[in-house]
Parts: C-alpha cells; structure tokens; sequence
C-alpha cells in the first residue's frame, strides 16, 4: 500500500511533459541563490533523475552528500525540499515535516527489527549523519546497501520478508567529506558544498527546485553519464604526502601565518594595556600542532600524522628545539614560503613548455 500511495503522488508530479524552458530558468535561479557551480548542478541533474525513475538500476545510485562547516547555509532546508519533491510532495508545508528524515542505524539496520525509510520513501534524507564520528565500522555496509533495491525485514513473531527498498539518499553534515569516505577513492558520493544563500521565503525556493526536478532532462545512455559523471573524492587512505605538500606551498597558508602574527600582536598590545605583560610566542610556530591544525581544515588526517610531519619536514626543514618543545621560527620560515610561491609560476610553465614538446607530433 505504501508504495503504491508513494508511486501515486509521483506520478502526479513526473508524468507530464518536460519543459526545457522551465529547466533552465530553475537551473539559473539555483545557481544564483545558492553559488552552485556547474558541476553542482549535474551532480543533482543526475541524482534527481536516478530517484525520479521507478525503474532506475540501483547499481548506478548515488548519494549527494551536502557539506559546510559554515552555519546558516540551508543544507537541511535544501536537502528536505529535493526529498519531498522526490516522494511527490506538491508543496513546501507538507514536505517540511519530514517523515522521510532517517538515520545511519535505521537505515543499515543494526537493530534487530529495524526497517529502512527506504523501504517507504523513494528520497531519504539523512541530517547531520557523519557528525565526527568515525565511518570504517559501517563503510562497506553503506556501499553495499545504496546498491540494493530490497531489504530484508525481521517481523515480530512472524519471519524475515525481502521488501522492495529505492536507496536514494541525502546527507547533510558540518564535515568534509574526506573525514567520510574510508577508502582511497569513492564513486558512490557526489559532494556538494553548501554556502550561505541569497534571502528567498520557503514557498518560492520550493518552486523552483520542483521546475528543476520535474523538467530535468534524462540521458539515453544513464550508465555513460555515470561514468562521466564519477565524483573525485579523495578520503583519508588516498591522502598523499604530495596532497599536504602542496596544501603547505599555498597562498592559504602563508594567509593562515599572517592571521596567527596579527593575533599575537594584539594579544601582546592587550596584555601591555593591562599592565599583566607576559611574552607572546608570537614569532614561533609550535610544531607540529600549528600545521596539524592547518591541514586538518582540508583533509582528515587524524589517522595520518605521521604523513603530515614527513610533509613539513620535506618543505621547511628540521624544526628547532626547545627543551621538550619543537617550533619553527616564524619570519625565516614566512620568508622562506614567499619565496617558493614566487618561483611557483615559472616552474608551472617550466612543466607546461615541456609537456607541449613532448606532444609534438614529430
């Protein structure tokens, strides 16, 4: 009965004509209110297509996983406006309530008699489902079961039943996905980061998501698209050494120590102000906190520490010492890490006018 109410309301949604017209008015109106940039918009071009599909092959699901660590982005506001367009919701009021929200344990089942929302709901929305904590226990079990279309379901008193299940998943979270995927690469993710929205009331955002979902175009070929599609997510086994490198010869970093001297400076001035004066290690770098704390911004590498010494080490050399303490002088090392940013561009062209020769054709 539930499917077939589920499949009802969609029906009522998706049967009629498309309108490119619409698409593309909603497609731009997306990208101005939300920054969406264009490879956001085909990573829900193609989730939205896959769910609409009753008859879409599981094994080509993807999930959308919407991050920031921002606050005050929308992320749960977008995730539950696709999810009920998705279970043939026709207005905002009635997918506010969010009866197809769910969690990581109901949706694995590690309950004796847990049964997925996915078995009721052709869209699922998982909020804040990887908040810090650790995902190798269930890794491989989240990419099996978002390839499923059944799950099998413990009756009380009665025996196990295999119910037809649509694994079409959204999750929101503060975390970037590297701290989520356990692999070295992960296919089965499209990330999607959040930024604050320009101002619209719920009603007309509604609107234009259900324009672009109901009036996206389909791709003949859906298992091309997959592959063309494939996300490029890097979790924390494909970090490499040459990742954190290049994260440490960056603009953001040289950015990041110039933020840390204006703080000392108005740390020591507050501290002469009061008459309470003690030395601000302002000038120094605590190793390797300073840069863990860094690199940590952009990659999970709790697991990885070592990885991260090894790269400072290789850019700035040994550290100084101080008793028990390891610190990097902070305007030698400042100095240092202008001057490899300067040569940066002539040793990329270096790159590009050998690359060039070598795909000469003679």
């Amino acid at each position: 009965f539930e499917r077939k109410e589920l499949t009802r309301r969609r029906n009522a949604l998706f049967s009629g004509d498309k309108s490119k017209d619409k698409y593309f008015i909603a497609k731009s109106e997306l990208e101005r209110i939300y920054g969406y940039l264009e490879a956001d918009m085909e990573a829900w071009r193609y989730f939205v297509c896959q769910a609409r599909r009753d008859d879409a092959d599981p094994a080509l699901n993807r999930a959308v996983y919407l991050w920031s660590e921002e606050k005050m982005t929308g992320k749960t506001t977008v995730a539950r406006i696709v999810a009920g367009i998705l279970n043939g919701c026709s207005t905002w009021d009635e997918a506010r309530r969010g009866a197809y929200l769910s969690d990581i344990p109901c949706e694995l089942q590690f309950g004796g008699f847990d049964r997925p929302k996915a078995t009721r709901y052709a869209c699922v929305v998982m909020d804040e489902a990887f908040a810090g904590k650790s995902t190798a226990k269930y890794y491989g079990k989240f990419k099996t079961a978002i390839t499923s279309d059944t799950a099998q379901v413990n009756i009380k008193f009665g025996s196990a039943v295999d119910i037809p299940c649509t694994r079409n998943y959204i999750f929101t979270s503060n975390n970037d996905i590297a701290s989520v995927v356990a692999d070295e690469s992960e296919r089965r993710l499209f990330a999607i980061r959040a930024q604050r929205p320009e101002y619209c009331d719920y009603d007309k955002l509604y609107e234009v998501w259900l324009d672009y979902i109901v009036n996206a175009p389909d791709e003949e070929d859906t298992a091309k698209w997959y592959r063309d599609t494939m996300p490029q997510v890097k979790g924390e086994a494909g970090v490499t050494k040459d990742d954190i490198r290049s994260a440490f010869v960056s603009p953001e970093f040289l950015a990041a120590i110039e933020e840390y001297m204006r703080g000392g400076d108005a740390a020591m001035m507050s501290q002469l102000q009061s008459g309470n004066y003690t030395p601000v290690n302002r000038y120094q770098l605590a190793y390797p906190k300073f840069f863990t704390d860094f690199i940590a911004k952009s990659y999970d590498v709790r697991k990885n520490q070592l990885l991260v010494k090894d790269a400072v080490l290789s850019v700035f050399g040994e550290p100084c010492r101080s008793s028990n303490r390891r610190y990097y002088n902070i305007i030698p090392l400042k100095t240092e890490l202008e001057r490899m940013l300067d040569e940066q561009p002539a040793q990329q062209q270096e790159q590009t006018d050998v690359q060039e020769e070598q795909d000469l054709p003679f």
